[in-house]
């Protein structure tokens, strides 16, 4: 089975902000986007680090080691499991 991770922030207007979460997000091994207009937390704009695995445990773990070092209180965590994922 395939898991995927996101950890949600609301983001700083501080380019020094974004570098930290980037160096952080990169050494846990979780990739970075903005995005804006949430199905389930609004049109806000919204930052995400985002992480897959193959076991639930293994992500949820290194979920929780990234959200401790974080500078700020995330929005929001979420781990889902993948059923189908088709990219063209």
């Amino acid at each position: 089975m395939n898991f995927e991770c996101h950890i949600t922030l609301l983001p700083k207007e501080d380019p020094e902000w974004l570098k930290v979460i980037e160096d952080h997000a990169e050494r846990h091994k979780f990739k970075t986007s903005f995005i804006t207009g949430d199905p389930l937390l609004g049109k806000m704009k919204y930052f995400y680090l985002t992480a897959h695995d193959t076991t639930y445990n293994g992500l949820k773990e290194r979920m929780d080691h990234c959200v401790e070092g974080l500078p700020q209180i995330p929005v929001r965590l979420k781990i889902e499991q993948i059923l189908f994922d088709k990219r063209n």
